[in-house]
């Protein structure tokens, strides 16, 4: 069973939105590097600069306001 993170969490609650849709929503973010992050595993500082850039870009859409990436608890390497 896969590790319910912050990250999850928030795409699942907050955005409402399938996991290709923030890899739609990013400049060169992988499913594979995406679905590693948001199981906790550790990723680059600019993979997680790129994650929250696309959900901030979801959240533009969807007129809500901005997360950091504190909000989401990404775990950098």
């Amino acid at each position: 069973m896969e590790q319910r993170t912050k990250l999850r969490a928030f795409r699942e609650e907050m955005l409402g939105v399938p996991r290709d849709d923030i890899v739609r929503h990013s400049k060169t973010l992988t499913l594979s590097t995406y679905r590693r992050a948001e199981s906790g595993f550790a990723v680059k500082y600019s993979t997680a600069v790129e994650i929250v850039e696309a959900f901030n870009n979801i959240l533009a859409i969807q007129k809500k306001s901005p997360v950091t990436m504190a909000d989401l608890d990404i775990n950098l390497e």
